[in-house]
């Protein structure tokens, strides 16, 4: 996807109690979304389809006002979009609600409603994950409304205990079943809603040259088409995350920090093939057939929902890092061992000689980055 766009943003400062934001941007996106490339024998092999643009422009106001122990912000998007022929208008509120119980709790509130003028096409196959996205060809804009609840409690200078929880509902979805027939002849989809909803529990602490926090989420999102009801993609039911950094050194011009992070969620849904056959050609080609010499391909029929979860995953990787301070800017080393632990986490599934094999994408390895900031 290449893009090309403008954007302004003005903040107006009523009073100390009053702040109102608003600003307009524009953008022309080009979208090229099924493109393969295939060497086989030497021999080169490339299909796309055509491209497709989209033209988004949208203005916008925002409202942030402070009483006593409230802010209240509250927020209205306007967007057009222009896919092909067809346009469409949206609009976007927006509103969020923060206090205090005293001197030590904070409650939160908020409700966003957003479009979106591109669908997301997620495919899994039998050795590969992947999403597309392409602008929207119907005269409907994908839709959601997301409700969320907080609570946070800054119990001393040194620990904060917060808990929030969110419901997020979703119209307008499709299911592209096959990405070239939903390109070429605008068919082989299904239109449906989705859902989502979860609880996170956080605890942060900090205290001298110690930092850390604790995070584990509880959530669900599902998909429905077709009266039919199963977990999305990325749907990983528990998520718990931990990180603690120590400076082992800091002088006005320079830190040494080492730091340790890790995270355990729950395997996301996969799809493995139930049927196998063989055919000609490379299965990924819209036609199917290439200059292959004759040489058969099997060919595996991927069902549409769900059928098994990865197993669940697990890393933690371990940090070193230098910064230091110059005349312009900065300068930070780090030097990280990923994956301490040497733990296989499957990314996909693929079949050799008969038989189903995880595919690891980052097994121990050794990092080293420097960044420069001016």
């Amino acid at each position: 996807m290449n893009e090309l766009g403008v954007r302004f943003l003005l903040k107006h400062e009523i009073a100390d109690h009053h702040t109102f934001f608003y600003g307009w941007e524009g953008a022309y996106q080009r979208y090229m979304p099924d493109y393969v490339y295939k060497l086989l024998n030497k021999h080169k092999s490339v299909y796309h389809s055509d491209h497709l643009t989209l033209f988004k422009t949208s203005a916008y106001v925002y409202d942030e006002f402070k009483y006593r122990k409230w802010l209240f912000s509250a927020g209205l998007r306007a967007s057009l979009y222009r896919s092909e022929n067809i346009s469409r208008f949206a609009w976007e509120p927006r509103l969020k609600i923060n206090t205090f119980i005293g001197e030590k709790d904070k409650l939160m509130l908020a409700y966003d409603r957003m479009y979106q003028p591109v669908h997301t096409i997620n495919e899994i196959d039998y050795n590969a994950k992947t999403d597309y996205w392409v602008p929207f060809r119907e005269n409907i804009l994908p839709q959601s409304d997301q409700i969320s609840v907080g609570w946070k409690n800054y119990t001393n200078e040194h620990l904060t205990l917060s808990i929030e929880a969110y419901y997020k509902s979703m119209r307008n979805l499709l299911l592209i079943r096959n990405l070239e027939y939903y390109l070429d002849a605008h068919s082989d989809y299904a239109q449906g809603k989705g859902a989502s909803m979860g609880v996170e529990f956080m605890a942060e602490y900090g205290r001298g040259a110690f930092t850390g926090w604790v995070s584990y989420t509880l959530s669900q999102s599902r998909r429905t088409f077709g009266g039919r009801s199963y977990p999305f993609k990325y749907d990983a039911p528990h998520d718990l995350s931990a990180f603690a950094g120590y400076v082992v050194r800091r002088k006005p011009t320079n830190t040494h920090t080492l730091s340790l992070q890790m995270q355990f969620k729950s395997g996301y849904p996969y799809y493995v093939p139930e049927v196998s056959y063989p055919g000609m050609g490379l299965p990924t080609f819209p036609n199917g057939y290439i200059e292959t010499n004759g040489d058969l391909f099997e060919v595996h029929h991927v069902p549409p929902y769900p059928n098994i979860r990865l197993k669940n995953y697990f890393r933690a990787d371990i940090n070193y890092t230098v910064e230091r301070k110059l005349k312009h800017g900065g300068l930070t080393w780090q030097f990280s061992l990923l994956n301490i632990t040497n733990r296989a986490n499957p990314y996909a599934v693929y079949k050799k000689d008969g038989r189903y094999k995880a595919f690891v994408l980052i097994p121990v390895l050794p990092s080293i980055s420097v960044k420069r900031s001016f």
